[in-house]
């Protein structure tokens, strides 16, 4: 197991080493440890909107480059790439803005960095009928965390992966035990799409960076 945390003006990161010794050569425990160390240290150039070599051998994508909107379809009123990030922004409380990416397929690893700055943030996973659409609150209240005053930023960078799979969604949040959702989108023969939404305030804002996906 690991975890981070940050002490007045220092980073502390453990790891617990309780794996069989071979994974130690393996890319992701590599990557791991040397992101860890570039963290604790406070490295100035942080490798964002990139793939590790695992992730590439695992077959993911990346979804933004970190320069461009390229294949994704939302309102540039509302949404830019700027500084490495998808930012998302509404002035009004009656406004609603959507970001969507078409799927190639129905089952899926999503991954992504966002810090929620103001409002509602979600991310929803649909099909034609939007009745029939599953919706991933991101500011996640209580109920959907299983333990609350853990390690959420309601107002810095969090990393979510999210699996959809057959009948079912699972959710994780940084270091918080994993939450299982049933699934409403599966019903649709044709693959998803997926959203980010924003509502919900005046000037609500959301940031996105390294977003991965990988088709199961």
């Amino acid at each position: 197991s690991a975890g981070t945390r940050e002490v007045g003006q220092g980073r502390v990161f453990v790891l617990a080493c309780g794996q069989y010794s071979a994974v130690q050569p393996q890319d992701e425990f590599i990557t791991l440890l040397h992101n860890a160390i570039r963290w604790a240290g406070k490295e100035s150039h942080e490798r964002n909107n990139t793939l590790t070599r695992s992730e590439m051998k695992a077959g993911y994508s990346l979804l933004f480059d970190g320069t461009s909107m390229e294949g994704w379809k939302g309102d540039q009123n509302h949404w830019q790439a700027r500084d490495g990030q998808l930012i998302g922004r509404i002035e009004s409380a009656s406004e609603s803005t959507l970001l969507t990416w078409p799927c190639a397929t129905s089952d899926f690893v999503l991954k992504f960095n966002y810090k929620p700055v103001a409002g509602q943030g979600a991310l929803l996973i649909s099909g034609q009928d939007t009745d029939k659409m599953d919706e991933i609150p991101l500011c996640f209240p209580d109920s959907l965390i299983p333990e609350p005053g853990n390690s959420f930023r309601p107002d810095g960078w969090n990393m979510a992966v999210i699996r959809v799979k057959g009948q079912q969604i699972t959710i994780q949040i940084n270091d918080l035990a994993p939450v299982r959702l049933p699934r409403r989108s599966s019903i649709f023969a044709a693959p998803p799409s997926i959203s980010w939404r924003l509502a919900g305030q005046s000037s609500a804002e959301i940031h996105l960076r390294n977003i991965r996906f990988q088709p199961l």
